[in-house]
């Protein structure tokens, strides 16, 4: 691990920084997708009253499409696994367990992965530490999103994160824009409804959130409830939303022919910023399927507030 994987020497968000021009001139991948990333096509799909940003991304097709069924990733080696990474991919050594890596299929600018060294599932609980302590180093430059095992993960069988350029999270027009209260609540302004947290520390974000992960545990039979997070910072004040699922995928995802439509939505997609790679799909959805995507995955307002 010596050679590729290295411990941080300075800022950890100056050290992500150079690394990620390190990979993009060396990495020819990943310089290709990048060049492919800003010449694909976008545009606003209005959904009451917010303008959702919809993106041509066809290099994504694999993970969008992916079979993560256990059969499936019994059969394949797993991409995580520091010894299965490309031989370009190098990374940063966090809290001993952990590495930072460049995403070498990007959906937005400085899209960056961060996974557990060792093979471990998809869980975030037994990673709480680590991912407010990650969040606390990188939350100036990055917001970071977790994807729950059925719930956008392209990996489920082996825990990872992701972190951006804050500078485009969609939702956050929504959380500059308007007041909410300190603590917890729900958000029904955003059009896909979500449990908020908003603290001035991390301290104190952390502990909210486990009050709140405990109390919807409670209601689900799976080891982990079906869940996205998004963590960002906006004017001196540390944000967690928490989305829960109703389920993995829309059923335009399996329809045939015209009727299909490619978005699985993860944790990008619920912060404002929707995926598809096909072209046919990117031209037919508009607002009104936009908006039954969300209703098919995503939970709604009513029972959101009962873990209040």
């Amino acid at each position: 691990m010596k050679n590729r994987f290295f411990h941080p020497k300075k800022n950890l968000i100056e050290e992500l920084n150079n690394l990620f021009e390190f990979e993009k001139k060396k990495w020819n991948l990943l310089r290709e997708n990048l060049e492919a990333l800003k010449k694909s096509p976008s545009r606003e799909i209005e959904v009451k009253n917010f303008k959702f940003k919809l993106s041509l991304n066809e290099r994504r097709k694999k993970n969008i499409t992916k079979d993560i069924s256990q059969k499936s990733l019994s059969k394949n080696k797993c991409v995580l696994c520091p010894q299965n990474l490309p031989e370009e991919e190098k990374g940063i050594i966090f809290l001993k367990d952990y590495l930072l890596l460049v995403n070498p299929y990007p959906i937005l600018n400085h899209h960056f992965v961060a996974s557990s060294i060792k093979h471990k599932p998809q869980l975030i609980l037994p990673h709480t530490k680590f991912l407010f302590t990650l969040f606390e180093k990188i939350s100036k430059k990055f917001f970071l999103i977790y994807n729950g095992p059925k719930c956008g993960a392209s990996q489920p069988d082996h825990f990872h994160l992701q972190f951006c350029d804050i500078k485009e999270l969609e939702v956050s027009k929504i959380y500059s824009r308007e007041k909410f209260k300190e603590g917890i609540g729900v958000n029904s302004i955003y059009p896909i409804p979500h449990i908020y947290i908003k603290c001035k520390s991390i301290e104190e974000i952390m502990e909210d959130f486990l009050k709140i992960f405990k109390k919807i545990s409670n209601s689900f039979r799976e080891e982990e409830p079906p869940l996205n997070l998004i963590l960002f910072e906006l004017k001196g004040h540390f944000y967690l939303l928490l989305f829960l699922r109703k389920k993995h995928r829309p059923s335009f995802f399996y329809e045939e022919g015209d009727k299909k439509i490619l978005i699985s939505p993860g944790a990008i997609d619920l912060s404002g910023t929707f995926i598809t790679p096909d072209e046919k799909h990117f031209k037919r959805v508009n607002g009104e399927i936009l908006e039954e995507i969300i209703s098919q995955v995503v939970y709604e307002k009513k029972f959101l507030e009962k873990f209040l």
